[in-house]
């Protein structure tokens, strides 16, 4: 929307807040982004335009899990795995890098 915030939705609908990098998957059907300031890992479907949050919670933190359950401080960069089963995250701020499951 041009808005910073933290919104899925389809196309215009949707927010970020310093989105950072961007990977797409080895098949094309989607794209990862590192959501900075929202410490998430976006998924957006290439196809439809639809915005979802793969990992993380709008708040930083480092904790490991699946979904919104997964905390990460400032995820900047991303690199899908060959076969798009995971990506590998700079969590910037904690100093890691975490591997994220693609599946949603």
């Amino acid at each position: 929307t041009g808005s910073s915030g933290l919104v899925n939705g389809a196309g215009d609908s949707a927010q970020f807040n310093a989105p950072y990098e961007v990977a797409i998957s080895p098949d094309g059907t989607y794209a990862l982004v590192g959501d900075q300031f929202n410490h998430a890992i976006r998924k957006i479907m290439i196809a439809t335009q639809v915005v979802s949050t793969l990992a993380g919670t709008g708040s930083s933190g480092l904790v490991n899990g699946a979904g919104d359950s997964a905390q990460f401080n400032a995820p900047v960069g991303v690199a899908m795995s060959p076969d798009g089963t995971y990506a590998l995250v700079a969590d910037y701020d904690n100093h890691v890098i975490r591997a994220v499951g693609t599946a949603s």
